[in-house]
């Protein structure tokens, strides 16, 4: 009798050993998977925009998101002649989604969303299942079309509203295109 119950304590015992061993196995696989997730999306991003990604203003708060694909865009969102970055990010702490506009003439950058409030599109872009660059600025008949700077981005929700981010030379706003 005395053997079935030490049988049946050695393993349990040997079960709580194993699952333990395992979660630990699975949360080293995820900070691999997080570390190269992250050395992987930052592989697939123009150069000059590593140092800005890596300062501690940006990646103390924020990290890429892939909730949209493409993750990010390079046009010239301010009409300067030089090609800018707009990157899909979530903030760490409270995984609001939002875009990251990098200047890629002064290097500085602006969070859209992301826990900060844009406009009609909030503190959480999460919301957004299209977005692209919109070079040609179409704008509805009877509407008074503002003046972007440089290529602005369409940002929608299918079915539901879109909108575009432009530039106007000072900072960025947004236009309500539809809803």
């Amino acid at each position: 009798m005395q053997i079935n119950h030490i049988l049946k304590f050695a393993s349990a015992h040997f079960a709580i050993v194993l699952l333990t061993v395992m979660l630990r196995f699975e949360l080293v696989a995820q900070e691999t998977n997080a570390h190269y997730d992250h050395y992987s999306l930052m592989q697939n991003l123009p150069q000059w925009s590593a140092t800005i990604l890596q300062q501690e203003a940006f990646s103390a708060r924020y990290q890429i998101s892939v909730h949209m694909n493409p993750f990010f865009y390079e046009e010239d969102f301010d009409g300067d002649q030089k090609k800018d970055l707009a990157v899909f990010i979530e903030e760490k702490k409270s995984s609001k989604k939002g875009i990251l506009m990098l200047n890629g003439k002064t290097k500085q950058f602006e969070v859209l969303g992301a826990g900060s409030n844009f406009a009609n599109g909030g503190d959480d872009f999460s919301w957004m299942d299209v977005w692209r660059p919109d070079r040609k600025f179409k704008i509805l008949p009877n509407r008074k079309p503002p003046l972007p700077a440089g290529t602005s981005l369409w940002v929608e929700k299918t079915e539901s509203a879109s909108a575009r981010i432009y530039w106007n030379g000072q900072e960025y706003h947004w236009f309500q295109d539809g809803d």
